[in-house]
């Protein structure tokens, strides 16, 4: 997925988990850093099969009416219509949600 979002000039947002944070807490800071707001987390874990591995991938909803404030480290922002990710982006949020 990186070298995806690579071809439009986008990045994921960094990080690691710090000892005792659950990946929903670090998903929320490192959102919180990237983007200066929080987020919701309406995602999940989706499990790859082909490389028998857990991806824990989210879908964060800024608050309604809030504008992402980037970090220097971020260049893009925005929301990405279904349709317009490929199959496996398209697989994997589905199977997310729950």
């Amino acid at each position: 997925m990186e070298g995806e979002l690579r071809r439009f000039g986008l990045k994921l947002a960094g990080g690691a988990l710090e000892p005792g944070e659950a990946i929903h807490e670090c998903v929320i800071l490192e959102c919180r850093k990237a983007l200066g707001r929080g987020v919701a987390l309406p995602g999940g874990v989706y499990f790859n099969r082909a490389c028998h591995s857990q991806a824990f991938e989210f879908r964060c909803e800024p608050p309604p009416g809030a504008t992402p404030r980037l970090s220097a480290a971020h260049s893009a922002w925005g929301d990405f219509a279904l349709r317009e990710r490929d199959e496996v982006q398209r697989r994997a949020v589905v199977c997310a949600r729950f």
